[in-house]
């Protein structure tokens, strides 16, 4: 699963992507400098992937969850 987040506090002018493994992040993490640029990434390393939306009780930064 790829977590993409807004410009969070380890990465302030970056869109990110993380991975995680259940409910664990793991160390892989890409970034991009828009939305689209992190959305292009995660297809390419997760391709098939379906988008959750944010769910009003996620972290703010989070934007969408890719399955």
């Amino acid at each position: 699963m790829w977590i993409i987040y807004d410009r969070p506090s380890d990465f302030p002018e970056q869109f990110v992507a993380r991975k995680w493994i259940m409910d664990k992040p793991t160390s892989e993490v890409m970034t991009a400098s828009d939305l689209a640029g992190i959305r292009w990434a995660v297809g390419k390393v997760a391709p098939g992937s379906v988008c959750l939306a944010r769910d009003p009780s996620d972290d703010p930064k989070i934007v969408e969850t890719w399955l």
